[in-house]
């Protein structure tokens, strides 16, 4: 991947982390930048390896972990995010895991190995006591983590500022003395005792409410709760025509995103589609296929409201692509 995209992905991928990680060896430093850097790095060096596990719910074709929608960003298969970033829970902005494939999506990547889609076994049952067990025990260990990440936090404050706590404990002890008995010798302090009082006061109250995280991955589904499915898409010759142009472009080097809200099939871009605008908007028509013209000029006007090409795909009699780029005059010469 190039450092472009990695920067592009680092940002995304760290919101989807939270909604879609496997609890899998939780960091003592999981709370600071540079590890949140390395573990976006350690996932990239074995993305390769992952299989993307795409789940079929109905008939919705769905992937819920965040390696495995980092992998198919590093492939140009977009998809659309259709849950709630977990980190980013109170907004409509910006969506997260699940992603929802396109069904030509599903089949490129079938195509490509570079996954398998499942359903999930009817005959699933529910968790095991172990796994609560595990899960428990997940909980108990986040919680000393964060608790001795407090710690280290709240011990590097105190020492940074006890010289100035003790010397207005110092002014607020004397003055209590003065008031009570008039002396004005100054009062002895336990340093030690001090540092571990305030240590363990910032500390009770920082661990008073604890983070948890709730994952939208089962990070203990075994092989058992899956069955694998077949998927026949495309199966009519407008599904074969559709998949054919997608999946042409997609080699062309471009990136693919629904075009539902556009009127179109497809939204073509010359990147990735958080980093520029869509050029095309992708209409496929059977060869022989009648395009009315009320559909010929909606469509041509929405193209033109929103700066792109409308482009109609087909393939002729001779089993060759055409593309024809319709551009709607912005100005009629007298």
């Amino acid at each position: 991947m190039a450092d472009s995209q990695m920067t592009g992905c680092l940002d995304i991928f760290s919101k989807q982390l939270g909604s879609a990680s496997t609890l899998e060896n939780p960091s003592d430093d999981f709370y600071s930048e540079s590890e949140s850097l390395s573990e976006f790095e350690k996932t990239l060096s074995r993305i390769d390896d992952i299989t993307v596990k795409i789940k079929l719910i109905g008939n919705r074709p769905l992937v819920w972990k965040a390696e495995e929608w980092l992998k198919l960003q590093k492939n140009r298969i977009h998809g659309t995010l259709i849950g709630t970033p977990a980190n980013f829970p109170k907004q409509v902005s910006e969506n997260g895991l699940p992603l929802l494939l396109l069904p030509e999506e599903v089949t490129l990547i079938i195509e490509k190995n570079l996954g398998k889609i499942y359903r999930y076994n009817k005959n699933r049952t529910f968790p095991s006591d172990k796994v609560k067990e595990e899960y428990h025990e997940y909980l108990r260990k986040n919680k000393e983590e964060q608790e001795a990440y407090y710690k280290r936090l709240c011990k590097e404050q105190v020492l940074e500022r006890i010289d100035l706590i003790i010397e207005g404990k110092k002014k607020k002890s004397l003055s209590k003395l003065q008031g009570n008995e008039g002396t004005t010798s100054e009062p002895e302090l336990d340093r030690e005792a001090l540092i571990q009082n305030e240590i363990d006061r910032k500390v009770k109250a920082a661990t008073a409410s604890h983070l948890i995280q709730i994952p939208t991955a089962n990070p203990w589904l075994t092989v058992k709760d899956l069955e694998q499915v077949e998927w026949t898409y495309p199966e009519t010759s407008k599904e074969k025509l559709k998949y054919r142009i997608f999946k042409d472009l997609y080699e062309k080097g471009y990136s693919l995103t629904p075009c539902a809200k556009f009127g179109g099939d497809f939204l073509v871009y010359p990147g990735e589609p958080w980093k520029f605008h869509a050029y095309f908007i992708v209409v496929c028509l059977e060869f022989e296929e009648e395009f009315k013209l009320n559909d010929l000029v909606s469509n041509s006007r929405v193209s033109v409201f929103t700066r792109k090409n409308l482009v109609l795909a087909s393939i002729d009699e001779n089993d060759e692509i055409f593309y024809n780029t319709l551009t709607w005059p912005t100005k009629i010469s007298e």
